[in-house]
This record gives structure tokens, sequence and C-alpha cells, in this order.
């Protein structure tokens, strides 16, 4: 609290702090309607009821308990009851004598017991001073019985009556302890402390005045001490007495001051830890989490108070982790689970969260303290071990039934090998050398061999005699002596066998294992192999062609004779590796060769690339070819392919496209050539027979003009009309015979008949931009070339006038390059209503046939103005007749 703190509270307000229930007297405060508001522990003792039965109750209707009738009497009629003068009653169950004083105020009514000694008649004549003298001496007898400072003081004050020093009657013995001022009654405080603050006289001399309580935290800077006050008038008013009950604060407020700094350094230190921390208030609400809390979970600190930490627990944690929490806040234990929480991004991660609570020294919950660890990495790996561990219980199991079924299968994979399998024990003379061996076990295979004469105890020799003459026998022994495992291939001739064996035999105490595997077949394979294999070089010898592996574990390639030859490299000179196809590749095959070197390092399969390779001073064209072989266990192992020199059939082919694309471009010079001349003949027959026609008509009908005025008006717009429709029938058929026989074109050139297309067509209502910028291209051109750009754009110029809905603008572009010649036309109309490549329209269907014997190519599209958009492309490169 401030230094000047003070707060102004009635009689009533008092007995609600520390000294209610240390006072020996006893309180009651009733409210404005006669219910008990608040008793202290001496006035429930006396009454005989705990505090809490007797608050809210009207005091009409509280029981008697081990009140005295007359007291209870008296009590009850208190509310209705003018402020009383004290009364003296008995109680029996405590022998005490009590006064009872009634002091009503405009909110409420204070009742107080007063313990007195047993009346005398004699005390009752006495003067007011003396009974003064009586109570101050037994509140002394009182104050000087507890353990805070007490003292009563005569407030002094100047000519306009403003307090300036106080002079103390009497003290208690523990006010020098609690003030560390000593010798100090009868003298002024002014001597004793010179330097106090004013605030403790006007404190002390509104009480004098008032007779008002008062109850204050107050620091005194001359004591360097802080003082818990109760200030009450007491005697007279006249003679400014006061009576002061304190205590000395100062440690506890400098133990608040500590805890605030603690507090406050906790605070810090909290958020800066990794951890989520919080609080929770005694019944288990949120009222505090750290800042870690709030970036991690994306909320705000209102979202968290209460039981707001609920909604970012997943939703398969939070009914029971908060069921757990609750049951730990009812029961007063520490709580420790595990739950995941939502992370700002909507990730979930495990948290280890604990809970503990804080009590005081009597055990009552002051505040939960709760810290949540992430724990999402432990946590996994916990459940990858909990999995493993379960994984190898459950191997354990699987192993130990195995175990017990390891004779019987043992000997079913024993009988079942294709092998044939033998144990033999080792027969020594008397230098302990091997002399022989004999048979211990046989599987059925082995007996097959044998014609059953291997049983056990059987000298080995005396089955297989010749093993002596083969390196086996020998190889046995050394097996049985050095432990070294031996794996050899031969060809057995003896008894009749006559066939190649694979042997392993390894150790087995003072014998060995011997497996014997018959590999005739594959070995006739291998011989059949190598034939095979000669018979491809002798092919690659023929067909120009090469063959080659590349091994990927070792990442190894080994070249076939005919590879070599291919590319006049000797064989033994350095070794070959992918990367020469990136040596011998020509700069336009560079690219195609590093993707084929890329594709050979990868093992990818389906490998087909040709490439133009620079070899002995000149270029061959070669196709490689390749495929995935995989391994016995199917992984994959090596590439096997193939590099064939297709140069010759590749200038076949290109031989035979410039043949095609000539008799192509002849077809199309034929197909414009009678075109035109079918245009022609139309053009010819409309203007010299169907316009001559026409013409002469409109001159007869003008003959008929000096004769109009005799005409009826009927048929003098009859009249009008038709010789306007004939002027209008012939101007069509004029235009559209120089429109069949552009001669434009053939006066002016090809840009200038361009740009008088759009300058036809143009109108106020739709404005064609034709451009033409051929530049020094357009003498390059041939005629057949330039009337098909003429007629091309000329249809996708009607094409925009006919059906370019709503357009208002559009281009008409023509350019050209020294490779290629561009027609592109845009408006910015609806653009196409349906699909333009499956259109069934004459125009377009025209322009992609021509484009088509031009060897070109027509896309279709929007415009920028969300119009429709045709691209002409016509290669000038390889068309001999253009």
């Amino acid at each position: 609290m401030p230094d000047s703190a003070c707060s102004s509270l009635p009689a009533a307000a008092v007995t609600a702090d520390w000294l209610l229930d240390t006072l020996p007297s006893g309180l009651v405060v009733l409210d404005e309607e006669g219910r008990i508001r608040r008793l202290n522990q001496q006035a429930a003792t006396w009454w005989g009821l705990p505090a809490g039965q007797l608050v809210g109750q009207r005091i009409v209707d509280a029981p008697a308990a081990t009140l005295p009738p007359e007291l209870h009497a008296a009590l009850r009629q208190l509310p209705q009851q003018a402020p009383t003068a004290s009364a003296t009653y008995f109680l029996p169950r405590h022998h005490q004598w009590v006064t009872l004083v009634s002091q009503r105020q405009p909110a409420h009514c204070v009742i107080h017991w007063q313990p007195v000694a047993p009346p005398a008649r004699e005390l009752a004549a006495q003067p007011a001073e003396a009974t003064f003298s009586a109570n101050l001496a037994a509140h002394q007898a009182f104050f000087h019985a507890i353990d805070e400072g007490f003292c009563v003081i005569e407030m002094l004050f100047d000519h306009q009556n403003r307090p300036f020093d106080y002079r103390f009657l009497s003290t208690n013995p523990v006010f020098e302890r609690q003030t560390g001022l000593q010798n100090v009654v009868g003298r002024c405080v002014s001597e004793l402390a010179p330097a106090l603050e004013q605030h403790w006289f006007d404190t002390y001399g509104h009480v004098a005045l008032t007779g008002e309580p008062l109850r204050f935290e107050q620091r005194a800077a001359e004591l360097h001490r802080w003082f818990n006050v109760l200030a009450f008038r007491v005697g007279e008013p006249a003679q400014r007495y006061v009576a002061v009950l304190f205590r000395d604060d100062t440690a506890r407020k400098r133990a608040e001051d500590a805890l605030r700094q603690s507090e406050e350094h906790f605070r810090v230190v909290a958020n800066l830890v990794p951890d989520l921390l919080w609080t929770n208030a005694p019944q288990g609400a949120t009222d505090w989490c750290n800042q870690r809390w709030l970036e991690y979970t994306g909320q705000t600190l209102e979202e968290v108070l209460g039981y707001g930490w609920t909604n970012v627990i997943h939703p398969d944690d939070r009914e029971q982790s908060h069921r757990q929490f609750q049951a730990a806040v009812d029961a007063g234990r520490p709580l420790h689970l595990e739950h995941r929480i939502r992370s700002a991004s909507g990730e979930y991660r495990w948290f280890q969260v604990r809970v503990m609570p804080f009590t005081q020294q009597q055990g009552q919950i002051l505040q939960w303290v709760g810290a949540a660890t992430d724990v999402h990495e432990r946590r996994l790996v916990a459940e990858a071990i909990a999995e493993h561990k379960l994984q190898l219980e459950r191997q354990v199991a699987e192993r130990t039934q195995d175990l017990k079924e390891s004779q019987e299968l043992l000997r079913s994979v024993f009988e079942a090998s294709v092998n044939s399998v033998t144990v033999l024990k080792a027969v020594r003379d008397a230098q302990h050398e091997i002399i022989d061996f004999e048979y211990v076990l046989s599987n059925q295979i082995s007996r097959l061999y044998n014609n059953g004469a291997n049983d056990p105890g059987t000298s080995y020799t005396s089955v297989h005699p010749g093993i002596r003459q083969t390196v086996l026998f020998q190889r046995f022994q050394e097996v049985v002596e050095s432990g070294q495992r031996v794996d050899v291939e031969l060809f057995y001739g003896h008894e009749d066998i006559n066939q190649w064996f694979r042997i392993i035999a390894v150790k087995l105490q003072d014998g060995l294992v011997v497996m014997a595997e018959n590999i005739t077949d594959r070995r006739t394979y291998e011989q059949e192999q190598a034939y095979s294999l000669q018979l491809l070089q002798q092919a690659e010898e023929v067909s120009l062609m090469g063959s080659w592996e590349y091994h990927l574990a070792d990442q190894r390639m080994q070249w076939s004779a005919g590879m070599h030859r291919l590319y006049h490299r000797a064989p033994g000179n350095d070794p070959v590796t992918p990367l020469i196809y990136l040596k011998y590749a020509v700069p336009e095959s560079y690219a195609a060769a590093e993707k084929l070197v890329e594709q050979l390092l990868a093992g990818s399969t389906g490998l087909d690339e040709t490439l133009r390779l620079r070899l002995h001073g000149g270029e061959k064209t070669v196709r490689v070819k390749a495929i995935l072989v995989a391994d016995a266990e199917g992984r994959p192992a090596r590439l096997v392919g193939m590099d064939v020199d297709i140069s010759e059939r590749q200038q076949l082919e290109q031989e035979n496209l410039r043949l095609r694309l000539t008799q192509q471009q002849g077809l199309f010079a034929a197909v414009q050539q009678a075109r035109e001349v079918e245009r022609r003949r139309v053009a010819e027959g409309l203007h010299n027979g169907v316009g001559q026609i026409l013409y002469a008509t409109k001159l007869r009908l003008e003959q008929l003009s000096p004769h109009i005025s005799h005409l009826t008006p009927d048929a003098a717009v009859a009249y009008r009309e038709s010789s306007q429709l004939l002027g209008e029938a012939i101007r069509q058929i004029r235009d559209l015979s120089h429109e069949l026989v552009p001669h434009i074109l053939e006066s002016f050139g090809l840009s200038t008949a361009f740009l008088d297309i759009c300058h036809k067509l143009s109108s106020p209502r739709l404005r064609l931009d034709c451009r033409s910028m051929l530049a020094d291209a357009q003498h390059k051109l041939s005629g057949a070339l330039q009337l098909a750009l003429y007629r091309m754009a000329q249809e996708l110029a009607q094409n925009i006038v006919k059906h370019a809905q709503g357009a208002t603008q559009a281009l008409v572009w023509l350019e050209a390059t020294a490779e290629e010649v561009l027609l592109r036309a845009e408006d910015n109309g609806g653009g196409f209503i349906t699909d333009p490549t499956q259109s069934t329209g004459l125009g377009l269907r025209s322009i992609r046939n021509q484009v088509a014997l031009l060897g070109g190519t027509m896309t279709v599209g929007v415009s920028e103005q969300g119009g429709a958009r045709v691209q002409l492309h016509i290669p000038l490169t390889g068309l001999p007749i253009l």
C-alpha cells in the first residue's frame, strides 16, 4: 500500500480484520433487515453455535443455544429498539458476566458484548470518569496479555483545532518491541520522533474528534517500520483520548516485497523456459500461463483462462485429461499424465504434464502449478521401442515354437533338398591320419545316387572308390584338419556316374558335411551359351553392330569385339565407361548423349537413344538400345545393350522423306493451280456472262425513265427499287470476280494485296488492322506461296467479319523470317463457341488442309482480349517447290 493509504471504516467493518477473532469481547453486526452479517469467534463461543450456522439468519429467528433467556430476548428486540445503554448479563455456561451495548447506523447495527467483573451496586454510583477508568483498566488488562502493541494517547490541537502532537498516557509491554521507543508514558511523540509524518496526527485527530474508528496500514519513515493500526476513541469526547492497537508489519511488508520480486522473477524465468507453464486457482480454473504456451498454441490469455486450455488438447485425449485433472484437484493430489497439444500450425505433439498443489502449513491448497514438457520425439521412440519389444516377444514366441519343431523341420529340409547331403565321420589310423570316411547320415537324394549303399557306418571309399583318383579325397582331408570350407566344381567320371558336380564341404566335429549339386545341365547350358556368343560375335561383324554389358554394382562396362570394331578401338586400351558417348558425340547430339549416360548410370530400363558420333575421321549415326536384367533375387543387376550403325539406313530415310516432301509440294502446287484456274473461269463467267446480262438489263430498264411520270406511284417505287437492286447485283458481281482473281496481287505484290484485304472488309462497326512485315523476305517467296498466304489471310479476315460476334477490333498480321512465315489473326469478340479443332466449317478446314500440304502447323486459341486467335507457321526450309 502507498505510505498515505488510509481507509475509514465503520465499527462493524473493523471487526472483519485480524483483530476481530482475537478480541476477548464479542461483536455481532446486523444489516438493515436484522440479519446477522458477521460475528467474531468470541461472540459465537458465548452463543454456543458455529459462526457459519448463525450468519445469514434473522436475529429474531436465531436459536438461543447456550444464551440465557433474558439475553436471548434482549438480542431479539434490538432491531426494533433505539440504541440502548449497557446492560449486564450472566452467561452460566461460561461463568462470565458481560455487558450488552448496541449502536445503530443507517445500514447496520453493531452489538458489543464486553466481559466485566461481577456487578456491584457501588459502582453504579461512581461518576463517569471513574467508570471510564475502570473500563480502561479492564481493557489494559486485556491488551497487556496480547502480542500486539497498545497505547492510549491524548491528542493535542492548536487554536484552530488542528492536531499537531500527541502525548502517551499508557502502553502495554509489547509497545516498546513493536516501535523501538522507550519510556514514552507522559512524553510527546514530537520529542521521541521529531520527523514523524503529519498524516499520523491527522488520522488520530480525526478519530479523537469524530469518534469514528479507523483501521489502516501505514509506514513510519522515522521509525523505519510499517504498522497495521486500529485506532478508536476512548473516554469522553472532550478528553481527546485515542486507543491505538497496532502490529509491526515490517517483516511482512518486506516479505511481500520479496514475494512480489520473486513472482516477477518467476514470470521472467517462466517466459524463458521452453516448457509450457501455468497456474490454477484452488478449484482448478487456470488463471495464468507463460508466453511459451501462447506462442506454441496460438491462444490468447483470455482463451486460456478458466478451462480454455482443453480446447487445444487432442480430441482423443481431451475428455480423459480433463477428468483426471479434476479428480486430482478434488483429491488434492499431484497429477502426472501425457497427452497431445495442438500447436498454432495445427500439429499435435505429445507433452508430459505435471501439476503440483502449493499449500499452506495447515495443508490448505493456495494454488496449482503445472508444467508441460515436449516429449514428442521421446514418445515416438518409446512407441517404436514398445512396438519393437512386442515384435521381439512375438519373434521369441515364434522361435520357441520353431525350436520345438526344429528337429522335424531339419529332417524335412534335409530330406527335401534337391541336392545330395551327406554327413561323414573321419576314419583315422594309429598315427591319427585320415585314411577314410564313413557315412553317418544321408538324405534321400544321396541314397538314390548310391543305390542305397550308403547306410550309416559304411565306408565312403567303398561306395566311391574312384574318389581317390581325384583331388576331392585330399580336399576332404584338408577341410577336417584345417576347418577351411571347400567349394569346387568337377567332373566325376567313375562308378558310371559321368556327370558334373558342385561339391561344398564344411567341417563338423571330426568329420564333415558334404553337399553335392548336380550341375551337368548348367555346364551344358554354359557351353551352349559360349557357342551362342561366338555366333553373336560373327553376327556383329556382318551387321555393323556391337553388344555390351554394364554392371550396376561395380559400374563396370564390358564391350564385345563388335563394339571395338564399331568405335575403332583396339581391345586392351583404357577401360570403357558410359562417358565414352560424350567423348564421341557431335555438338548436336551432346544433349542426347548426356541423357543416355544418365540413364545408364541410373540403371534405367527401356533405354533407346540415337546419336550422331564422330568416329575415325567421319560421322556415324548409332542407335543405342538396352534392357535391364535382374539377378536371382529379382534385383536390378546389369544392363545388356547393343549399338547399331544406322548411318546408311538414316540416309535412305532422309532421301525418302525428301522425295515425299517433293511429291507433297508438287501436289500442293497442282491443287493451288487448279483452284486458281477454276477461280479465274468462274470470275470470267460472272464478269462477262452474268455481269454483262445484268448490265444490259439495267440499260434497258433505264430506257423507261422518261416514262416514269406516267406510271402509278407503286409502279414508280418498284421501278426505282429494281434499278437499285440491279446496281447492287452488278457491284457485287464485280467485287466477287475481283476476289476470285486477285489482280492487285499480280500487279502490286503480296504486301499491298494483304493490306487491301482489311481496307475492303473494315467497317465502322469492326476495324481490321492488317500489317505486312515481310521486309526483304517477300522476293524470296514463290508466287504459289504468296498466293496461298493471300488466300488464307483473305479467308481468316472474312471469318472474323462473319463470325466474330460483338468484335470491334481485329488484326491480321503477316511476318517472315529466314526460317518461316507467320500468319496471325486475332479479334476481341466472343471467341470460339465450339472446339475449333472439331469444326466442320469449310473455312478453317480448308486452311488446315493447305497448311498441312505446306508442312506447317496451325494453332487456335484465345486472344489476349478474350476473342479468337489463329496462328499459321509455314516453314521456308525443306520446301523445294516453294
